[in-house]
């Protein structure tokens, strides 16, 4: 995917507000609309935070998003270093169930798999690729 703007962590967590507000200024000033901004900010939360906690085979791993706004749609690439993972390929949670009575972890997968149009991963040589991606409302 060609990119339209590019930002690669730096500092692991110590860096992980400038990464967020660097990536959501440039959203911002595609002028996106509102909702569609916040939910695209809500899956970078999601999957950067697991990515830190979970991904990591080193001390912090390299993550890096590439975004793109166009063909009515909002796509990003968001590329790690991490030991292998596909979350796509953890069971939906049963959310019919309490939260005492529910297995832990998935939520946050389920969420990004229902706000967004397109979650799609590959591995990629030594990579981790999650691809999403937010249509743009018409008009």
């Amino acid at each position: 995917m060609d990119c339209d703007y590019e930002r690669t962590l730096a500092n692991g967590r110590a860096g992980f507000p400038s990464f967020l507000e660097d990536i959501e200024a440039y959203l911002e000033s595609a002028d996106l609309p509102l909702d569609v901004l916040t939910k695209v900010m809500i899956v970078f939360d999601e999957l950067v935070s697991n990515i830190l906690e979970h991904g990591k085979e080193q001390d912090m791993p390299r993550i890096t998003a590439c975004l793109r706004v166009g063909n009515g749609e909002v796509a990003v690439d968001l590329i790690d270093n991490g030991r292998p993972f596909d979350p796509l390929s953890l069971e939906t949670p049963d959310t019919s169930l309490s939260v005492e009575e529910r297995e832990i972890g998935g939520l946050g997968i389920h969420i990004v798999r229902r706000i967004m149009d397109r979650v799609e991963y590959a591995r990629e040589g030594e990579c981790n690729r999650l691809r999403f991606a937010k249509k743009l409302p018409l008009g």
